[in-house]
Parts: C-alpha cells; sequence; structure tokens
C-alpha cells in the first residue's frame, strides 16, 4: 500500500533558509509519499528538494538543488545527529549595512550540528574557492568548531559560538592576495584595489548566528595590507576606516604628491585597528604609508546616524626629498650636504610640514576642513617661519 498526499502549502509559512523559505500567502508544491511496513519508507518532493527515509529511518536523505545550492543532504531524525551537506556548489547574498530579517525564533539548538563541504563556494558572486564547516553542541551552545573556505581570492578560518544564553561571537582571519577584490565581493567596499593583506576579526553580538548585523557588534577588526591603491569608486562600508575622506583629500592637499593619481591614492602599505562598540566604529592608529608621505585617521564614526569624527593627519617625507631636490639644484656636494641634515633632523623635518584635517558631517557628505597650527601660515609668499629654527 502506498499513500500520497500533494498540497500547495497555501497560507502556510516555511521558516527554512535560502529559496526554500516561504511566506504564508504565496503557494509552493510539496508531494509527500508514504509506504508503510518494515521498514517503512517516505519520499518529500518540495522546490527541489528530493528526500527518502534512510537507515532505518534515522534520515531524510536525498538531492538538493536550488539556486543557492546544488548537492547531497542527510537530515538527520534523531536528536544531535550530524546535518550533512556535501555540495557541488554554495551561493550566499548579502550587503553588509543591510539590516538583517529576523530568523524567528530559533535556539542554537534547533540547528542540528553541521557538517557541511561545497567544492565552489560563492559570495556576492565572488568564488572564494572550496569551504569547509562543522559545528556541534556543547552545554555552552551551538559551536562552530570550523568554517573554512579556500580559493584564488582569498583563504578565510574562523570559529564561533551561538551561546544557548544568549549571544554570538565568531574569531577569523582573511588572508587574501587580491584583498580589494575580496572586499568588494565581501560588499565592504569598491575603494581598495592592487592589494595583499590579512584582516582579523572578533567580533561578538546579540541574538543567533544568523542575527549578525554589524550595527550591532563589538569588537576588533584590524587591517593589515601591502601596497595598493585607494581609488574614487562606492566607498561602501570602507567608510568607517576613514579611506573615504582619504580619496577627497586630494582635492584639499596643496602638495604635489604624485600619489593623487586620477587613478587613485597610491600606497605601500596600510595597517590600524578598527574598535566596534554599542554601534560607534573608532580608529586611533589607522595609518597609510605612502613615497611621499605618511596618512594617520583618527576618531570615530556612529554607524547608526552616520556621523563623522575623525582627524586625519598627512605628513609629508620632506628629509627623504630633500637631498633629491638638493643635487639637482646644486650638485652632488649639495645634495651629501642636504642627505647629512636630513639625517640629523630627520622625522622632524616632516613633523614641521604636517597637515591636519578634521572631517565632520556625514559619510555621505563628510566636511574636510583644514586644522590651523600655531606658527603655521598658509601664505605662500610668508618666509618668516624658519623651518630650521629648531635645530642647533
Amino acid at each position: 500500500m502506498t499513500l500520497t498526499a500533494t498540497s500547495d502549502l497555501d497560507g502556510m509559512a516555511l521558516r527554512l533558509p535560502f529559496s526554500l523559505a516561504k511566506p504564508a500567502g504565496s503557494k509552493r508544491p510539496v508531494k509527500v509519499i508514504w509506504q508503510p511496513g518494515e521498514p517503512q519508507t517516505i519520499d518529500i518532493d518540495y522546490g527541489g528538494v528530493r528526500l527518502r527515509t534512510a537507515d532505518g529511518g534515522r534520515y531524510l536523505a536525498g538531492s538538493i538543488d536550488i539556486p543557492e545550492m546544488e548537492g547531497r543532504v542527510r537530515y538527520p531524525l534523531a536528536a544531535d545527529e550530524v546535518l550533512h551537506l556535501d555540495l557541488e556548489r554554495l551561493a550566499v547574498n548579502f550587503e553588509l549595512g543591510a539590516e538583517t530579517a529576523a530568523v524567528g525564533n530559533l535556539r542554537p539548538f534547533d540547528i542540528p550540528p553541521l557538517s557541511i563541504t561545497a567544492r565552489q563556494f560563492f559570495i556576492n558572486g565572488g568564488n572564494f574557492g572550496r569551504m569547509r564547516m562543522t559545528s556541534r553542541h556543547t552545554p555552552q551552545g551551538h559551536e562552530i568548531t570550523e568554517l573554512a573556505t579556500k580559493g584564488a581570492l582569498a583563504s578565510f578560518v574562523a570559529t564561533g559560538i551561538w551561546k544557548s544564553r544568549g549571544g554570538s561571537n565568531i574569531d577569523g582571519i582573511l588572508k587574501s592576495e587580491q584583498l580589494g577584490e575580496s572586499l568588494r565581493k565581501l560588499a565592504v567596499t569598491d575603494q581598495l584595489t592592487e592589494a595583499d593583506g590579512n584582516i582579523e576579526v572578533s567580533l561578538a553580538w546579540d541574538g543567533g548566528l544568523l542575527d549578525f548585523s554589524l550595527q550591532e557588534a563589538n569588537g576588533v577588526v584590524h587591517v593589515s595590507t601591502g601596497e595598493g591603491r585607494i581609488a574614487s569608486a562606492d566607498p561602501g562600508f570602507g567608510r568607517i576606516l576613514g579611506l573615504v575622506n582619504v580619496s577627497a583629500l586630494k582635492r584639499r592637499i596643496k602638495l604635489d604628491f604624485s600619489e593623487f593619481a586620477n587613478e587613485g591614492f597610491v600606497f605601500d602599505d596600510m595597517n590600524g585597528t578598527l574598535n566596534l562598540s554599542e554601534g560607534v566604529a573608532s580608529t586611533e592608529n589607522l595609518t597609510i604609508k605612502a613615497p611621499s608621505a605618511d596618512i594617520f585617521i583618527a576618531g570615530e564614526i556612529d554607524l547608526g546616524t552616520r556621523e563623522v569624527n575623525q582627524v586625519i593627519r598627512v605628513v609629508p617625507d620632506l628629509h627623504g626629498a630633500l637631498p633629491l631636490a638638493a643635487t639637482a639644484a646644486g650638485g652632488p656636494v649639495a645634495g651629501a650636504a642636504a642627505l647629512v641634515i636630513g639625517k640629523i633632523a630627520g622625522k622632524q623635518l616632516d613633523r614641521i610640514a604636517e597637515m591636519r584635517y578634521s572631517v565632520t558631517g556625514t559619510w555621505e557628505e563628510p566636511v574636510i576642513e583644514r586644522i590651523r597650527q600655531p606658527g603655521v601660515t598658509d601664505d605662500e609668499n610668508d618666509t618668516s617661519y624658519d623651518p630650521l629654527s629648531d635645530f642647533q
């Protein structure tokens, strides 16, 4: 005997991942076939998922083929058994600054322990290579014991936990030889190009792992890169590092830095730590080093109101450029003398020419103003200030 039941699930809401979810007002056909006996079998066909009971009724096993994933699935029917997903493709899309949708009333142990592998893992269309994730139930909550990706764009390794008493946290590191492209695909920023580097994160937030929101997160993000370029492109959430303000500086700065080209600002390396706390992103030590100048960014951005309060310091590398200029003007002897002066004065020469800018307003419309320093004039014809007067 075989019993078959079909339905369009009209009026029933299904809180399932990705495109398997269904609001109550829509229709989605489902077919269930039951064959009693010993053992009994159940077949389910729903929206690209085809499952049949296996292992004496301990699992529903079969295939899944939806826009976000394709592969094999083994779903446990017994408590604390592992959900296995062996996928050819897994694709997720998100916008970092977007509000996250509520994930119902899920609790950490409502999701079974996971074992997921994907031979192709896509984020916002970018191929991040192979992906592996494992998790387990512990007295503390649902623990991610491993989350790892490895591909041409980047590698990422992380661990985390969805706590049984509420809240989640994750610790991980992203390494990439194409960091700019990786950040673009992760919906962070389009501004950083031609750079390799690492990003380390240690973040915590209220709610489940699927309820992550940058505005609600607390913790630390550390950025370290090699040579690259800050382009005049859509900054996205790169605004929280002040990158958009560095790009805007080329309209205000008076020195002729070759690094401020039409294609963007070329730099040697960038390092800094971003602190997130109660919806505010702050940094005290973001440093961008370029051949002709170092740029230092400090301050904060309110991720809710998007208001900016930062200070940018630009320190030209005058002691490095002085011997070249002297050689061109007076020959090798003058160049050698300037080299000695530059070595003695060192970075003090650079600090004399330091320029400071305040950044206020919002990140969509930042207001960048020069901070006047005592004893320094903007009049190019004023020679009363001797930059070497401090040296005896």
